[in-house]
């Protein structure tokens, strides 16, 4: 109990009455502490260290699937639909005239900045 506590209790309560109270305070606090130890988990088992070869193979198996992904027909057609709508933003900003572009750049430059400090 705080101190704090304490002292009020002494001015409130006799000397048996206390004891009588954290002794009902500290039995349920010993059956917390303890239902807590029971409560944890035992330490999981530590694996061991993988070797050298291990460690090799999983890196070789890691490359090998990202291979895989990057060959895919369906990662292939996305970057080529991605390809073309930026050539056709391209074409679209090629387009305008010196002064929009400029104004466009300077508009683009301004967000960048605003976005970079947080504004």
């Amino acid at each position: 109990m705080a101190k704090l506590g304490k002292a009020l209790l002494s001015l409130l309560l006799d000397k048996k009455a206390r004891a009588a109270l954290e002794a009902q305070t500290s039995v349920p606090r010993q059956a917390q502490v303890q239902a807590q130890r029971q409560a944890r988990p035992a330490a999981a088992p530590q694996q061991p260290h993988p070797t050298q070869e291990e460690i090799y193979a999983r890196l070789d198996q890691a490359q090998q699937a990202s291979v895989q992904r990057a060959h895919s027909p369906d990662r292939r057609q996305l970057i080529q639909e991605a390809l073309k709508v930026r050539a056709n933003k391209a074409k679209m900003l090629d387009d305008l005239p010196d002064g929009q572009q400029r104004k466009l750049k300077a508009l683009a430059m301004m967000s960048l900045l605003k976005a970079r400090t947080g504004q």
